[in-house]
């Protein structure tokens, strides 16, 4: 699953600003988040149109992070980010943790976690914004 992964974040590196290999490597990002993180795919016909990759183990603070959510361009506008999300926080739900956050600088994708109950706690002046939202479950 590990090369799929790969070839995906490679598919929707540049939808990414900036480009997420040029703030990771993907190969160790994918081995990261599939050995200590969960990832959730969409595919059609067996290819990976989406991904949701997120951590629940902050058991301190019962905070789960999702550290990426990507769909391939051909498949955005078709509820893929949105159905997604939903999957992880049901999942998240079953993990104990009592807090989601994630951090972005995409303003559909902004818009798509507002939409689904998360909060702007915090913004970056940077280039574009970066927002960092939490949600309560």
């Amino acid at each position: 699953h590990e090369a799929e992964l790969i070839r995906f974040l490679q598919d929707v590196n540049s939808l990414f600003a900036p480009a997420l290999d040029t703030k990771t490597d993907l190969s160790s990002f994918s081995k990261k988040i599939l050995t200590l993180g969960h990832v959730l795919v969409a595919t059609v016909n067996d290819t990976i149109i989406g991904a949701c990759c997120f951590y629940t183990n902050d058991l301190i603070n019962n905070k789960a992070y999702i550290s990426l959510l990507g769909v391939k361009s051909a498949y955005s506008g078709q509820h893929v980010a949105t159905d997604m999300i939903s999957m992880a926080i049901e999942y998240i739900k079953l993990a104990k943790m009592k807090t989601i956050a994630i951090h972005t600088n995409n303003p559909i994708a902004k818009h798509i976690y507002e939409k689904n109950g998360f909060m702007v706690l915090s913004s970056e002046e940077t280039d574009p914004v970066r927002y960092y939202l939490e949600m309560s479950i």
